[in-house]
């Protein structure tokens, strides 16, 4: 039984994937810790979920399974306190995956052993195939340089340096003022940096667009979130007091992350 329900974790990590991640993960620790190997994580967690439903399909206990079913434990919580470290946030949907696999691992330790050569092989079938899939999956685009400053006003180049940015081929964002008005952002005039009160990590961006002269600024544009409370909550807390701002309930650019300086080519 466990072993299928790691079989179950497996797809539902490849489902995540399927969809992309960054859209129903909306905080700056997955941005810090993205893969390795230009793999995203939710192509490498099938690979440790199908080799854990062999093993317990396999149905002996070794000190080999033991290891490799705890360590990935291990890893991911490693993965969670780092992103924690370097964003203060935590991307709810990794907390769940972990919270299941940890479960299933002190399960796999507590009830008997279970063989079934049916499940093992089936495990193994799909694991094949999430292996290939790994090989042939294209690599997570790497983050492109700092924005030059003659490519965008000068008072936020440094902006541009601390915080991911999109070029956009949309010369004009179609956000909402807080009234409900809709208003045409031209990001040919200035970026629109992108955030959410929902991101711890977002508000070292807003302390760094306060220090910008307001004719210079960017647009202040939150995402995500339509919580006009929380929304102001957090600008006054960084120095943006009754600074104008703009709601956008999806994130426009290619890439989820937040903040983001997003621009026009």
């Amino acid at each position: 039984m466990l072993g299928a329900f790691y079989i179950a974790l497996a797809a539902a990590s490849l489902v995540v994937w399927w969809t992309d991640p960054q859209t129903v993960c909306y905080v700056a620790s997955c941005a810090s810790v993205p893969g390795i190997f230009g793999r995203s994580w939710y192509l490498w967690a099938p690979i440790y979920y199908l080799i854990s439903a062999c093993l317990v399909f396999y149905g002996k206990r070794s000190w080999s399974a033991k290891a490799i079913i705890f360590g990935g434990v291990v890893f991911h919580a490693g993965l969670l306190v780092y992103g924690w470290v370097m964003t203060h946030s935590i991307c709810s949907l990794c907390l769940l995956f972990f919270a299941l696999e940890a479960s299933l691992a002190i399960l796999y330790m507590l009830l008997p052993p279970e063989r079934n050569k049916v499940g093992m092989s089936f495990a193994g079938l799909i694991l094949a195939c999430a292996g290939l899939l790994l090989i042939v999956n294209p690599a997570i685009p790497e983050t492109k340089p700092a924005v030059a400053a003659a490519e965008v006003n000068s008072g936020v180049s440094q902006l541009a340096t601390t915080v991911n940015h999109q070029a956009v081929d949309d010369r004009y964002l179609i956000a909402q003022k807080p009234d409900g008005a809709e208003k045409h952002l031209d990001l040919a005039v200035k970026p629109a940096l992108l955030w959410s009160p929902l991101c711890d990590h977002c508000a070292e961006a807003l302390s760094e667009a306060s220090k910008i002269p307001p004719e210079s600024r960017p647009y202040i544009v939150a995402t995500f979130t339509s919580d006009q409370k929380a929304i102001e909550r957090k600008m006054a807390e960084c120095g943006l007091q009754g600074q104008e701002y703009y709601v956008v309930q999806r994130h426009p650019g290619k890439s989820q992350y937040i903040p983001t300086l997003l621009y026009y080519k």
